[in-house]
């Protein structure tokens, strides 16, 4: 009995150990699983905030995405009106630069100005010796320039005071609200010469690329005033030449004539005293032929002179016509001018050509025999050609060498950019050819210097 129950005892201790095994297993199993769904949901919650942060992201991405097309649109159209700009401002400064006449010059770099900036109005504003006076005007301020306002003093005496491109606003007339830009305008020597100013009759000012295309463009417009008045001042010393060189050759050709009627008239007066009438009476005919020969040399000269004052502004083709009616009805000449294809060259080069005709066709109404000629007008393989040609009587141009007027007539070949060409021989009438080289850079407006 006492082993039995020192036997169940020892049983009842293993099972009560294994019962707590059990109950620890069970706890620690519970714990486990406690931790597991609180781990579980832990991670659930890091998956949602996972998804939540990648559609945030992808979001802020889209959207970031977006910002960075609609800047690159942004960027492109200013791009893209930079480039139209900078273009426009070279093809303006390109065709300002050819230009000659100033106040054509003047007038085409106010309006382009105006077109360039998306102005209302335009003005130049050069400086004299009283201050700013007004150059050119273009769009709306033309009304105001007419009755006699000159918008645009102030901003243009400020921004040459400044040294720099200004704006702000203006009052050209009382009442009258704008917005003014103007520019200072610098020669190539870096002398201010003005300023160009342009307004917009509103409240809108001018962007700084705005502002930008109008310095931009006020550098080409002063060369080109510049360039101008350059060239003024260079026409007027060829008028002056040209005055003296027709002054020279009227005073020799009166004097000739003079001379000539000097001799004659004593020699009829001798012949007169001698009782030879008859040869008095021819001596009388032949100073009768020599003033009227020095009448149609001062009538042509006349019309001479009439042509050369119109050159400029009709060109070498219509002014050629005009001069050989007005010579036909005068000096019983009949001539026809042929168009080829000319294309005009600069005015000081077209002059002197059309110098070089009114000498070929007085040789050709005193020498030829003939009552007719022809001019011709062309353009060859880059060079301007000129010629004058009669079916008369022709001469050997060894005895002549430089006589009948063409010392003078290779002279202004040479000042035209060009070179003389004579033909001729007894009975086989006279060709006068004149070639002048014109480069393709200078186009209409410009010769080529002799080469």
């Amino acid at each position: 009995m006492h082993l039995a129950a020192g036997h169940v005892v020892e049983v009842s201790a293993e099972l009560l150990w294994a019962g707590l095994v059990l109950v620890t297993l069970i706890a620690a199993v519970a714990v486990l699983l406690a931790v597991g769904w609180r781990n579980r949901r832990h991670v659930e919650r890091l998956r949602s905030e996972r998804d939540v942060a990648v559609q945030v992201a992808l979001r802020t991405e889209e959207q970031a995405l977006r910002e960075a097309e609609a800047l690159s649109d942004v960027l492109e159209q200013r791009v893209r009106q930079r480039t139209e700009a900078l273009e426009a401002l070279h093809r303006v400064a390109l065709e300002i630069s050819v230009l000659t006449d100033r106040q054509t010059s003047l007038e085409l770099v106010a309006d382009q100005a105006r077109l360039l900036v998306d102005a209302d109005g335009s003005v130049i504003l050069l400086r004299d010796s009283e201050g700013l006076r007004l150059a050119a005007a273009a769009g709306s301020v033309a009304t105001l320039v007419a009755e006699g306002v000159t918008p645009g003093v102030p901003i243009a005496e400020r921004a040459i005071r400044e040294e720099r491109s200004v704006q702000g606003p203006g009052e050209p007339v009382p009442g009258m609200r704008c917005i003014e830009c103007a520019t200072p305008l610098r020669g190539p020597r870096g002398s201010v010469l003005g300023a160009l100013c342009v307004g917009r009759m509103s409240d809108e000012a001018f962007d700084p690329e705005s502002v930008d295309t109008l310095e931009r463009f006020g550098v080409h417009a002063a060369i080109a005033v510049e360039n101008a008045q350059l060239y003024d001042q260079v026409r007027s010393l060829s008028t002056v030449r040209e005055r003296e060189r027709l002054a020279r050759e009227l005073h020799d050709g009166l004097a000739q004539v003079i001379a000539f009627m000097s001799a004659k008239g004593e020699a009829a007066s001798a012949h007169l005293e001698a009782g030879r009438t008859g040869e008095a009476r021819r001596q009388l005919e032949e100073m009768r032929g020599m003033v009227e020969q020095a009448r149609l040399d001062i009538r042509e000269a006349i019309l001479g002179l009439r042509a050369a004052a119109v050159i400029t502004d009709e060109g070498l083709v219509a002014t050629l016509e005009s001069y050989v009616r007005r010579l036909g009805r005068t000096a019983d000449l009949s001539v026809r001018v042929r168009d080829a294809g000319w294309r005009a060259l600069a005015p000081e080069a077209e002059l002197h050509l059309l110098r070089i005709v009114q000498e070929a066709l007085t040789n050709v109404r005193k020498h030829s025999g003939r009552h007719e000629a022809e001019v011709l007008l062309d353009m060859r393989d880059g060079v301007a050609v000129l010629e004058v040609r009669d079916s008369g009587r022709g001469f050997d141009s060894a005895a002549v060498h430089e006589g009948m007027g063409l010392g003078s007539m290779r002279e202004r070949a040479r000042e035209a950019g060009g070179e003389l060409e004579l033909r001729t021989a007894p009975g086989e009438g006279t060709l006068i050819r004149v070639c002048v080289p014109v480069s393709p850079a200078e186009g209409v407006g410009g010769a080529a210097a002799a080469g």
